[in-house]
């Protein structure tokens, strides 16, 4: 009897704990269903375990971008904020992180993890590669459509062969297309850290692209009449020109001397 007693309250402990008591995933945090896709886990405070730092924005909060490559191509990403930048001191692009204490926050259609006072941060490792995942541009499009780019929301994601269409768009009038035979998505260069002084934009329209990669992130503000999807890239390194027609006809006859 005493043996059961014991189990009993150790499992009673563990309930009142609540999810923090152990580390989810960030698959865990950030699988959800339409047509809010807010997480199950909405308002709770957990602890998310496995996340490679892919990108770290400093604005009015520490904003550190996180994905777990073993998670596979859909619902790896999440978004870290610090309103203490001293809690984000030393971390770096690369890093593996553990995150404990955190509270669960929705934010423009985003999820997010707050970190709080007595949150706190574990760096595992250091110098890891997160590869972006390459996606059609009629998987992020716009217009948004949730059910499809959802799964990717702050995962590194890539598209290719792309130009820069219309610019001056969004909320904030920043925001310009990357266009193909596919279809059309949104990008903006707010997070790039190679960003021009003074200037809204590391492209120009007409540029065109062999790839561009950044994170995915969602401006929702149904208020206001927005919703879509846009990819940020993280500093030049990003963007991969497109050949010159020179260079694309001698790569062209290259490639016909393996055929």
């Amino acid at each position: 009897m005493r043996t059961m007693s014991l189990i009993c309250l150790a499992a009673l402990v563990a309930l009142m704990a609540g999810p923090s008591a152990h580390g989810l995933t960030i698959y865990d945090v950030q699988y959800s269903t339409g047509p809010d896709y807010q997480s199950p886990y909405y308002g709770q405070t957990v602890s998310v375990t496995g996340g490679v730092v892919t990108k770290i924005f400093v604005g009015g909060w520490t904003k550190i971008t996180i994905q777990d490559p073993t998670l596979g191509d859909a619902w790896a990403g999440i978004q870290v904020l610090f309103g203490d930048p001293a809690q984000a001191e030393g971390i770096e692009r690369g890093d593996q992180i553990d995150v404990f204490d955190v509270t669960v926050d929705e934010y423009r259609g985003n999820t997010q993890l707050i970190m709080e006072d007595g949150s706190t941060v574990t760096v595992n490792s250091s110098g890891n590669v997160v590869a972006p995942v390459v996606v059609s541009t009629t998987e992020i499009p716009y217009p948004a459509n949730p059910d499809l780019s959802e799964p990717y929301e702050y995962m590194l994601v890539q598209v290719q062969d792309v130009c820069v269409g219309a610019m001056d768009i969004g909320s904030h009038e920043d925001n310009y297309e990357l266009t193909n035979g596919e279809g059309v998505c949104w990008a903006s260069d707010y997070a790039n850290a190679d960003l021009p002084p003074d200037s809204d934009y590391y492209v120009e329209a007409g540029d065109c692209f062999e790839s561009v990669t950044g994170y995915l992130e969602q401006y929702d503000r149904p208020e206001q009449g927005w919703n879509y999807y846009q990819i940020l890239p993280r500093d030049a390194d990003d963007y991969i020109d497109a050949p010159s027609p020179a260079e694309a006809d001698s790569w062209g006859g290259v490639k016909s001397l393996f055929r």
